[in-house]
């Protein structure tokens, strides 16, 4: 089933999988419902489902931060009662960003799917059924990205230098108008519209059950080589201004004395080394589990 209508609902085609975690702000609602307003401020369908996938707690949480999350999954089951638009999951145990979303996309019914994040929200108007009807047209098109900043190839998109020569913009006609979309080698978790075989497939089967955010171990093995796999894109052209922004969910956060200084810059440089460590880690990982899983495409093409 193609989209070809401007009046034809995408309830059939796309989902909305929108991740959530513990922050400060808890047990507050305003941030998740916020993030949901600008879907339809976007001029996405009133009747596309919604399924509010939340992490679990990290092992080491207190309890404090436990309690607050405890009393906001509450109000939240409350608020949506009775609209079936809405489907609230929790996962059982910790897993990061890549749980959550794994665990949401066993509650996804349809083809594509647009995977959010709680804390950001739509800055702009997207073209939903032009985007719809590209993926369902052109294979190429298989992650594409609502950028936070200007479309210009700047942090991962131009970085390492070598991504600036493929940051190219297209120009896609649709039934609903044309839209343009730039060509990235990067990858990022940021909001996107993907498929759900594509996450169950290729991301599911570089990441395996890796407790992680997706980009930072996958846009350590995006290069032009593996653009057609990953193939992602940026929602606009060249230049074009934001189409997310980011809340703060941190709440109002106490002063901080210069003994929690100390310890907080004590600890940063244990992350510093940690993450280099994590990024060699990553990058065998995954080139490993990328030659797998093109031999394993291999055997059954």
């Amino acid at each position: 089933m193609t989209v070809t209508a401007r009046q034809q609902s995408l309830s059939q085609h796309m989902s909305v999988l929108m991740v959530a975690s513990p922050v400060p702000s808890h047990p507050s609602t305003m941030l998740i419902w916020e993030a949901i307003a600008s879907l339809g401020r976007s001029g996405l369908d009133s009747d596309i489902p919604i399924i509010l996938a939340h992490d679990a707690p990290r092992p080491r949480a207190d309890a404090s931060t436990i309690n607050r999350y405890h009393d906001y999954l509450e109000e939240l089951q409350r608020e949506v009662a009775g609209n079936s638009r809405f489907k609230v999951v929790v996962s059982e145990q910790w897993g990061h960003l890549s749980g959550a979303i794994r665990t949401g996309l066993s509650h996804v019914r349809t083809p594509l799917v647009l995977i959010c994040q709680h804390d950001f929200v739509f800055a702009r108007e997207i073209n939903w059924r032009g985007l719809v009807y590209a993926f369902e047209s052109d294979p190429q098109i298989k992650h594409l990205r609502f950028n936070k900043r200007n479309n210009l190839p700047t942090h991962w998109d131009g970085t390492p230098p070598e991504r600036s020569r493929h940051f190219r913009e297209r120009l896609i006609s649709t039934p609903s108008g044309n839209i343009r979309i730039t060509k990235t080698i990067a990858w990022s978790d940021n909001n996107h519209l993907t498929s759900t075989a594509y996450y169950s497939e290729v991301v599911g089967g570089l990441l395996g059950n890796r407790k992680t955010f997706p980009e930072s171990p996958l846009n350590l093995i995006a290069t032009s080589k593996t653009h057609p796999i990953l193939g992602t894109y940026l929602y606009g052209g060249r230049g074009e201004p934001p189409s997310i922004t980011h809340l703060d969910g941190s709440g109002d956060p106490a002063p901080r004395s210069p003994q929690a200084n100390r310890s907080t810059s004590a600890r940063s440089f244990a992350n510093f080394a940690r993450v280099r460590l994590q990024t060699v880690h990553d990058k065998v990982f995954l080139r490993l589990r990328l030659h797998i899983w093109l031999y394993r495409q291999r055997r059954h093409s």
